[in-house]
């Protein structure tokens, strides 16, 4: 491999950090602020109660008129930090370090499979170290600014959501009187915050980052009896350090798609020939499904697959979680998600016709409710975490697309090759078999580089993933859809 630069070789050297660590860092870095939230139950389950309607205030009159709902905001009830930090965040980095470490380990294999032949066909060429320091280079060029674009809005997320809420803690108590105010946030506090660059005050929700705020200003958002209000200065702690982890982990998580993205650009580069040597097949390969030496890529993509798909999942938790903190009917999150069908199927008590149609009508009013079309007069919740995941999907497609191309174009040269006079007996002698048999093999190959998951089977998963991420409450099943058909896949490879 050709002499990197410095910074180049210290950032090689952090992504050949050994998988599991990594793993069991991240999960160990998260298993902190979870073990605290149970033991410490103020932060862990936290309640408010939050009004119904946008011009109630809870006060003790529109509690006792149920104006206003008990709403359950601790951290063990946010599945955007906690599932995150313990299950999908160490499974999506170990398949990334994975992904980016088989790369070289795949390059030699493919280099001695014979895949970089000379233009000539005279023979393999010895080295493809000028290939792997461009996926490097260009891998870093990606990821540095995206790293910093994470941390940077990571910090912004914290300072209006955590920060200057808590600093204006003292100041709500000073302005409950005005007479310009909206129910859950005050006009000289909401003034104060855009001051701050924090003009979204939608984005304010009562989470457990905020809850020592608005739960210590009893006309605004009082607590529910027997919920403590969590310390100003632990929430700060916790909730720099939660912010802090979130930032750096899923950073380095999308950064990693600068990878794929630096992969698919040499790919794509070497398919056109813009190298000094061109990518073949491997018609040696004793692949039974005959991709001719690319099932290889194998090592590199399909951990690819399954990072994005952590990443979509992480994302439907932001986008579950986003939607409860607004809901003025559901008390827990777990509520939210469960309740709605266990409570229909329960109210079927008679075999009569009028008790059959009434259970049917609350039946079809409960999957109504999954299929929320009243969500789209809110585009921030849609188009923000959306547009990343359709990024993040479109750049494992792409290079999906590109493997799939140059296979292609490595058949083509091999079958070009042939047809011409003075090239044919040397492919032959290159792939040390007869000129007929070369013609058979590189005749039959299978373009789609993995065998799980498949390329139909891929594209469906993108597809209704975004529909599961619209309609956020059947983003479960897409979950286990997705689980059975990766252990089916992993167990039940088409031969």
């Amino acid at each position: 491999m050709v002499e990197l630069p410095w910074p180049i070789r210290i950032f090689r050297s952090f992504w050949l950090t050994n998988p599991f660590r990594v793993a069991i860092l991240a999960f160990a870095s998260g298993f902190l602020p979870f073990a605290v939230a149970v033991q410490y139950s103020s932060i862990g389950d936290v309640a408010y109660y939050m009004p119904k309607g946008g011009d109630v205030v809870c006060d003790a009159a529109a509690i006792a008129a149920r104006l206003c709902i008990a709403k359950h905001v601790g951290y063990l009830h946010a599945l955007n930090w906690w599932p995150t930090f313990l299950l999908l965040m160490p499974f999506g980095l170990f398949f990334a370090f994975e992904s980016v470490q088989n790369t070289e380990a795949v390059v030699a294999r493919m280099l001695a499979g014979g895949m970089f032949a000379k233009r000539d066909w005279s023979g393999p060429i010895a080295d493809v170290g000028p290939v792997l320091g461009r996926i490097w280079r260009t891998f870093l060029l990606i990821a540095l600014p995206v790293f910093l674009i994470i941390l940077a809005l990571m910090v912004k997320d914290w300072w209006c959501v955590v920060y200057w809420p808590l600093r204006l803690d003292v100041a709500l108590g000073a302005v409950l009187d005005s007479p310009t105010r909206t129910a859950l946030v005050p006009a000289p506090l909401l003034e104060m915050l855009r001051e701050a660059g924090c003009a979204m005050s939608n984005a304010h929700e009562n989470d457990w980052s905020v809850s020592a705020t608005f739960g210590s200003v009893p006309l605004l958002a009082p607590l529910v009896p027997g919920h403590d209000k969590p310390s100003l200065v632990f929430t700060q702690i916790f909730a720099a350090y939660n912010y802090a982890l979130m930032a750096f982990w899923s950073a380095v998580l999308v950064s990693y798609f600068g990878y794929v993205l630096a992969l698919t650009i040499v790919v794509y580069d070497l398919d056109r020939g813009r190298y000094d040597f061109q990518l073949v097949l491997n018609l040696n390969s004793a692949d039974a499904r005959k991709r001719r030496g690319f099932e290889l890529m194998e090592g590199v993509f399909r951990p690819c697959v399954l990072v994005t798909i952590f990443a979509f999942m992480m994302a439907f938790f932001m986008r579950i979680q986003n939607v409860f903190l607004r809901n003025t009917e559901y008390q827990t999150i777990y509520d939210l998600l469960f309740v709605d069908i266990p409570d229909t199927f329960g109210k079927f008590t008679g075999l009569g016709v009028i008790q059959l149609m009434g259970w049917l009508t609350e039946l079809q009013k409960t999957l109504q409710k999954f299929l929320d079309f009243g969500q789209f007069a809110d585009p921030q919740s849609l188009l923000g975490a959306p547009a990343i995941l359709i990024v993040l999907g479109l750049v494992t497609a792409a290079l999906g697309h590109i493997l799939r191309t140059a296979a292609m174009g490595a058949q083509s040269r091999v079958l070009a090759a042939l047809t011409e006079r003075d090239q044919a007996h040397k492919v032959a002698a290159y792939y040390r078999l007869s000129e007929r048999e070369t013609s058979t093999r590189a005749g039959d190959v299978e373009w789609w580089p993995l065998s799980w998951p498949e390329l139909r089977y891929a594209v469906r998963l993108m597809i209704s993933g975004a529909f599961c991420y619209v309609f956020y409450r059947v983003a479960f099943v897409w979950m286990g859809y997705v689980a059975y058909r990766s252990i089916q896949g992993r167990w039940r490879e088409r031969p």
